[in-house]
């Protein structure tokens, strides 16, 4: 697809040594532990799965943290710790063991090796990370239409990952989250992309890269009160003033708008036609504004809701529901959970992609498509109805089989 650069860079972590601290109070004694900085990555293949998990054992102020990250390979990874605050180095050490070792006998028979994407600054926090990103209101195709001879208004397309608030100030890299939550991200990312200079930008981290769509600061300029068109214009220009930019930043893309109705026509046929998410439209002259508003739309070509679990069946599949408009939870009947994938808890948060909603129940459904779930970046309260806007079949009549052989092929 024009406009989202293609790439892809790993980069070993690496661990400065401990510091040998004052020694023991004899030079012959060597019962004293050597606080070494260690990491185990760890894959699993068992039952058709293919994913990852990253074990760290990290110096930070005067203790020890036992990070983890763990995900579907070439996923942007979920990221936690064992370690709410630094402990001593004996103690980070037997939980750093007892973790990778519970990974390699559990029920997912993890095995060392085939390391993916090292993460750095591994937070499960509140941390908050200053700004909130702008997130597109669904809309119905008639009117993604209509927006198409409206030269007020561009298109982008839809990238399929997490909405991604990044930092890059000196040798400081922050991420953000959709909820405005400071998260991990890829330790090469600030390797890479400070060469780009000092900015604060907009994206979707896909896999181990990171595809931006808007640029909010640059050089200590606050741009959120800048139109869209100017915001993105600075964005290519900092992009496009790096020499051999594909190669000296290989994991940084952006995201192509086109601002033309032939533009926006060609766009529109050939996303449809790939099968690509959808389409994000943004009013041209309209500024940065966090949250949901009237400036920035979306229309996706599948319809996908984050629902809350109500109840595990007997066989492998779980009933779903969304919030009303009075906060009830209504069922959205049930979904079957694929073989290579865990069945999830009561009150958890997934993602469940349909035909449409046929007033009692989804039609087609099909389990975290996009295997995002359980979702850490939703709250419940959004949970809601309010997310189904495929309420009946299109205008020409779809033949359901047929539709669910091309969701499987």
């Amino acid at each position: 697809m024009p406009g989202i650069w293609p790439g892809h860079h790993q980069q070993q972590e690496r661990y400065p040594p401990a510091s040998a601290g004052c020694g023991a109070l004899f030079p012959f004694e060597k019962n004293m532990t050597e606080e070494l900085a260690k990491n185990t990555s760890l894959y699993s293949r068992h039952n058709g799965a293919d994913k990852v998990y990253h074990a760290y054992l990290r110096k930070k102020d005067d203790g020890w943290t036992v990070d983890y990250a763990h995900g579907g390979r070439g996923k942007a990874l979920k990221v936690g710790t064992r370690t709410e605050t630094p402990v001593a180095y004996v103690k980070a050490l037997k939980i750093f063991e007892s973790l990778v070792n519970s990974k390699k006998n559990g029920d997912s028979h993890y095995q060392e090796g085939e390391a993916g994407t090292a993460y750095e600054n591994i937070t499960d926090s509140k941390e908050l990370f200053g700004i909130f990103p702008q997130e597109p209101t669904a809309i119905q195709r008639a009117a993604l239409k209509a927006l198409i001879f409206d030269n007020d208004w561009c298109f982008q397309v839809k990238a399929n990952g997490e909405n991604r608030l990044l930092s890059i100030k000196g040798d400081c890299a922050r991420g953000g989250n959709k909820k405005g939550q400071v998260v991990s991200i890829p330790t090469h990312w600030l390797t890479e992309f400070k060469a780009l200079g000092n900015f604060v930008a907009n994206g979707e981290h896909v896999g181990d890269r990171f595809i931006a769509f808007d640029l909010l600061e640059y050089e200590g300029i606050d741009m959120r009160g800048w139109p869209q068109r100017r915001r993105f214009a600075k964005l290519l220009e900092m992009y496009d003033s790096m020499n051999d930019v594909a190669n000296v930043t290989p994991s940084f893309g952006v995201i192509e708008c086109y601002y033309t109705a032939d533009e926006k026509q060609a766009l529109l046929q050939r996303a449809e036609d790939i099968r690509l998410e959808g389409i994000v439209a943004k009013n041209a002259r309209g500024v940065y504004a966090q949250g949901r508003g009237p400036d920035s739309l979306k229309f996706v070509f599948r319809e996908v809701s984050t629902c809350i679990v109500m109840a595990r069946n007997v066989q492998r599949s779980v009933q779903v529901g969304l919030l009303n408009s009075e906060g009830d939870l209504v069922s959205r009947g049930n979904v079957t959970i694929p073989p290579n994938k865990p069945v999830p808890e009561v009150d958890a948060l997934v993602d469940v992609q349909y035909m449409y909603d046929n007033g009692k129940s989804f039609v087609i459904s099909v389990y975290d498509p996009d295997n995002k779930s359980p979702r850490s970046d939703v709250e419940r309260h959004e949970c809601t109805l309010s997310q189904v806007t495929r309420t009946m079949p299109d205008e020409e009549y779809v033949d359901p089989e047929a539709y669910h052989r091309r969701q499987c092929a």
